[in-house]
């Protein structure tokens, strides 16, 4: 939890309370979801965060387990996020260079103008200051500023390869 959520301690020990009693809990994962849909309706950034972080946590074991991906594939609709975003995002954590497509939400091989607009779209979405300013939880926070080094990292790797 604090090497892939990056989470501090007393970050980590709220999580794993909430995971415990989510755990025991006999309402399906799947009205919290859409109840943070509903909730977060306006705010499709904080919508796509969230399924990140639950990407995130599905693979902290390296594995994605059949019942973890049942999961992720209904989160999207429950979400309110387009369809084919479970692709998209599960190509993140592939380390080759459709990892970076994947990143920056573009299918491989994308011509660098592509790659120019969907970057700048990002960084913006994504830039500290901007994410700061809406008030959000320091776990946001924190989980923004790594998409943003991720989406920087992304953009010179793909600017690299194409020369």
């Amino acid at each position: 939890m604090s090497d892939k959520l990056r989470l501090d301690t007393a970050a980590q020990q709220f999580a794993i309370s909430i995971f415990n009693e989510a755990k025991d809990d006999k309402t399906p994962f799947e009205d919290y979801a859409r109840q943070f849909g509903q909730v977060f309706n306006s705010e499709p950034q904080l919508r796509m965060m969230f399924y990140e972080m639950l990407f995130s946590v599905a693979l902290a074991d390296g594995v994605l387990h059949p019942a973890e991906e049942k999961i992720l594939r209904g989160a999207p609709t429950l979400l309110g996020l387009h369809g084919d975003v479970f692709n998209t995002v599960k190509r993140q954590f592939v380390s080759d260079l459709s990892h970076h497509y994947a990143i920056l939400g573009l299918e491989d091989g994308a011509d660098m103008s592509e790659v120019k607009k969907a970057y700048r779209k990002l960084v913006s979405e994504y830039h500290p200051d901007k994410v700061v300013s809406k008030g959000l939880p320091e776990d946001f926070i924190k989980f923004a500023e790594e998409k943003f080094r991720e989406i920087n990292e992304s953009y010179e790797a793909i600017q690299k390869a194409k020369g």
